[in-house]
């Protein structure tokens, strides 16, 4: 069913932030080329968009991808993602072009009130937010959990 369904845009939106649906070695070919002896030109470094994620969501669209620019000048790339610390291809390929792995530990019933509230913020009823947190977000973050092994520092996340 999964193999069916991976070429269609809204059944990948049903899935929305599950590992597959990133485009992960991209994303470790751009830390490559990041970790590169530097050049004059800029370099296009990939980026998340809520909003944009969100609209292109609600259309059935597949996100636009957004670039950073990193500058010869840059000398600190800090990269974030609910995979970066999963034990397979190609995430744990890019383990040793990072100088250090943290992952911020946070209770799963903090991390999906957070969620539920970042999807009203960018524009999602409460009844939608509280959807997609039951149905998608509690299984990525469940899995992005199980990652936390991986990384050299685990930091408690603080509750505001």
């Amino acid at each position: 069913m999964l193999a069916i369904c991976l070429p269609l845009t809204r059944c990948r939106a049903a899935f929305s932030g599950a590992e597959w649906t990133f485009r992960s070695a991209e994303f470790v070919d751009a830390v490559r080329r990041a970790r590169a002896p530097a050049s004059a030109a800029p370099l296009p470094f990939p980026s998340f968009d809520h909003a944009a994620f969100d609209a292109a969501n609600e259309l059935g669209r597949d996100p636009p991808q957004s670039l950073n620019l990193l500058m010869p000048h840059h000398k600190l790339v800090l990269v974030e993602g609910t995979y970066l610390l999963m034990d397979a291809p190609p995430w744990r390929d890019a383990w040793p072009l990072y100088d250090e792995r943290w992952f911020i530990d946070v209770a799963l019933p903090t991390a999906m009130t957070r969620m539920m509230q970042r999807h009203v913020q960018f524009g999602a009823s409460p009844g939608l937010a509280a959807l997609r947190t039951e149905r998608n977000d509690s299984r990525n973050a469940i899995a992005a959990m199980a990652t936390k092994a991986n990384a050299h520092v685990v930091i408690p996340s603080m509750t505001t």
